[in-house]
């Protein structure tokens, strides 16, 4: 029996985005050209590979070690286009960072512009996924670091050194065409406000609602969104406040027009590069990550 190539990759990218819709939207194809192909991957094995819990699909026992092989697979092949590229062109020097998805876009173009700057600077590829994903890359070292809000501690994840990168306190922004319609000072005027709020895994939203609870305030939830940069663009909007780091409060006010309402006092936003223990970082990642310990 031959696999279709393209079907195994279908089937890897589906299980890494965590189901069709989100793995058509990253290839750029419709969610019945995904399922097709799946149901075609699927014909080849006697066994499902797939199961449904509740919205998402789940590997059965088949699938974890055929998407095992498919990740080792495809590792091999994003080395050898490397070689390619660097046949092509000289040696290319890269660097690999994965942004876990709850990180502020800000956040990360800040925390990544110092490796930019660098003389002469590395080719720099950013993948966004979710953490756990991500940890799973930078094990089979697909990933040079991955740019984090929490230590891989925090995480379950225990083969990894965390470097702190930033600290900054929470802000509360709002739109001023919503700042009228707030009464009192701050942050009595968010009791009963409308808010965007960071979606419930987010570790930013644990602690933002610690403080909530703590000052009192039960504001009127409108959505929660875990794209920093949607819910800005709907605080833009007007329909309620949000929350981001303190010290980019000039990006935020020049880009969505938003107002700083306040700081949440004691609320800390914390920002890691994670990596691995074991491995020895190249010299981009040394040079990176020596911006902020102070070792460069």
């Amino acid at each position: 029996m031959r696999l279709n190539y393209n079907h195994l990759y279908y089937f890897w990218e589906v299980v890494r985005q965590g189901g069709v819709v989100p793995a058509a939207e990253a290839l750029d194809l419709t969610p019945q050209t995904i399922s097709g192909q799946l149901k075609q991957f699927q014909s080849n094995f006697p066994e499902p590979l797939l199961q449904r819990a509740g919205r998402r699909l789940r590997l059965t026992l088949l699938g974890e070690q055929v998407f095992e092989h498919a990740q080792t697979m495809f590792a091999e092949v994003e080395a050898l286009s490397m070689l390619a590229d660097e046949g092509e062109a000289g040696t290319v020097r890269r660097l690999r960072i994965g942004a876990a998805d709850a990180m502020p876009k800000m956040a990360v173009r800040a925390l990544l512009e110092p490796a930019l700057r660098q003389t002469p600077a590395p080719r720099l590829s950013v993948r966004e996924l979710d953490l756990a994903s991500l940890l799973e890359d930078l094990a089979h070292r697909r990933l040079d670091a991955v740019l984090a809000d929490r230590p891989a501690a925090s995480a379950g994840w225990a083969r990894a050194r965390s470097t702190l990168l930033e600290t900054t306190e929470l802000a509360i922004y709002v739109h001023p065409s919503l700042r009228g319609r707030l009464n009192g000072p701050f942050p009595d005027c968010l009791d009963g406000a409308p808010a965007l709020l960071p979606g419930q895994s987010s570790y930013a939203r644990r602690l933002l609602d610690q403080w909530l609870h703590h000052n009192g305030i039960r504001p009127e939830i409108v959505a929660e969104v875990d794209d920093s940069a949607l819910m800005k663009s709907f605080g833009e909007a007007g329909f309620g406040f949000f929350t981001a780091p303190a010290n980019h409060a000039p990006d935020i006010e020049r880009q969505y027009g938003a107002i700083r309402l306040g700081s949440c006092k004691g609320v800390e936003e914390r920002f890691y590069a994670i990596t691995l223990d074991n491995v020895p970082p190249n010299a981009d990642l040394s040079r990176w990550l020596g911006r902020f310990t102070g070792t460069d």
